[in-house]
């Protein structure tokens, strides 16, 4: 039987190693990396995915060195093998008490290096069978793209064809290093960031701070520009100036004797989210990841609680 204009017909679906192949070549963009995950050599992988172009009689596959280039047919049929990659591990997971299926997280760079990646190991402790795949980056289009299944974002817009979930709304504080801060004087009843050099950050700038004070003042150009928090975070603990951040990030610091907050005044942040596409939100381990986001963040915020408790009395 043909089509409407005579085509031939494809045949039956491709095998599904060449499926899976081709979903961890592209989605790792390396041969090696794939193999290795697969558990296969890297020419079992080259041929899996020419059956699967010829079985399909397109190209999907652009160059291979030094990293692996899709062409569009190929971007286009990875969000296809990915939909059926998932749908194997999850439909084994709930089966089998013994298969394990996988998540793939995005964050921006100063959640996944300060705030998430210290507690995954409880996450795992928890939910043994769900892997985690965490990679950190604050482009927001990756949300739906390069197999990515949720991206924890501070503020930013919500894509089409997904959903955000609230995680917490935060408060930004002034931190600098213990050793800047004994190493000064600070000006009797003046302005606690009088004579310190600034650390700035876009999304947090030192003329909005100024003006949620009430301050006229002009604020000093900033020492250092920084688009990386985690950076400013470090550059504060070393002595370099005082950073606006999230309390959130801020409190480990702030708990070891790191960073001290200056003064004590601070500001709304915007909001830590979720966003999941939309296909992806009933997954039974996407809520469990959810679940334990938040509470992660309730023990975050009793903890933060009981702290300024005691500091009051």
């Amino acid at each position: 039987m043909t089509g409407p204009k005579g085509d031939k017909p494809q045949g039956p679906l491709p095998p599904m190693h060449c499926l899976l192949a081709f979903e961890a070549v592209a989605r790792n963009r390396q041969i090696a990396r794939a193999a290795h995950e697969l558990g296969v050599t890297r020419s079992a992988l080259g041929n899996a995915i020419g059956m699967l172009e010829h079985r399909l009689r397109l190209r999907l596959v652009r160059r291979y060195s030094p990293t692996v280039e899709l062409t569009d047919a190929g971007h286009r049929y990875l969000a296809a093998t990915q939909a059926f990659a998932r749908g194997i591990r999850d439909a084994l997971y709930a089966q089998s008490p013994v298969a394990r299926t996988q998540l793939r997280i995005s964050a921006s760079r100063a959640m996944g290096r300060l705030w998430l990646g210290p507690r995954l190991a409880d996450f795992a402790q928890r939910h043994p069978r769900v892997e985690l795949l965490l990679t950190t980056t604050d482009r927001m289009d990756s949300v739906l793209g390069d197999g990515v299944d949720v991206a924890l974002r501070y503020g930013g817009e919500t894509p089409q064809g997904a959903v955000s979930v609230p995680l917490l709304a935060d408060r930004l504080i002034a931190v600098a290093g213990t050793g800047l801060l004994e190493s000064r004087t600070p000006p009797p009843g003046g302005d606690p960031l009088q004579g310190l050099p600034l650390i700035e950050h876009p999304s947090m700038r030192w003329s909005a701070w100024l003006a949620s004070t009430g301050s006229r003042d002009v604020p000093a150009a900033p020492r250092v520009l920084t688009t990386d928090l985690h950076f400013a975070l470090h550059a504060a603990v070393h002595g370099v100036g005082v950073a606006i951040v999230p309390g959130l990030f801020a409190r480990a610091f702030i708990d070891d004797g790191r960073l001290r907050q200056v003064g004590g005044h601070s500001m709304p942040s915007k909001t830590y989210h979720a966003v999941v596409s939309e296909v992806q939100v009933d997954r039974v381990p996407m809520r469990a990841f959810l679940a334990w986001l938040d509470q992660q963040l309730s023990d975050d915020r009793r903890a933060r609680g009981r702290a300024g408790e005691s500091a009051s009395h």
